[in-house]
């Protein structure tokens, strides 16, 4: 079950980081990529 929450809020925020990209800097790009490889 907490497997799946977790699933879920991976998948809530990559939606979020898809939709607003464009305004990430490299390094926010970065940080986005360094915080999903904790829910994997």
């Amino acid at each position: 079950m907490l497997r799946e929450q977790n699933t879920t809020r991976r998948y809530k925020m990559e939606s979020t980081w898809r939709n607003e990209n464009i305004e990430f800097s490299f390094t926010d790009r970065k940080s986005y990529l360094d915080t999903r490889e904790n829910f994997v």
